[in-house]
């Protein structure tokens, strides 16, 4: 599956979700949605991973952070 939900989490140095969106489609990815928050983009990338996908979440601390509040408020469950 080449789909991607990006957000543009971050500090000082974060690059534009749309940005990411389009480097993505430029190196193969037939498919990257920008979503609103980490949140989102979680949770939409855990309903098209299923049931028996695997999830790689990458970035910075600061996308860790809003991650592991999005587990710890029960999304993924």
């Amino acid at each position: 599956n080449k789909k991607r939900e990006l957000s543009g989490e971050g500090g000082y140095r974060k690059v534009p979700a749309e940005q990411l969106a389009e480097i993505f489609k430029e190196n193969g990815c037939t498919s990257a949605e920008v979503c609103e928050d980490a949140e989102e983009a979680f949770r939409k990338a855990l309903s098209e991973k299923g049931d028996d996908g695997l999830l790689f979440c990458v970035g910075s601390l600061y996308l860790v952070g809003e991650i592991k509040t999005a587990i710890l408020k029960g999304i993924g469950k």
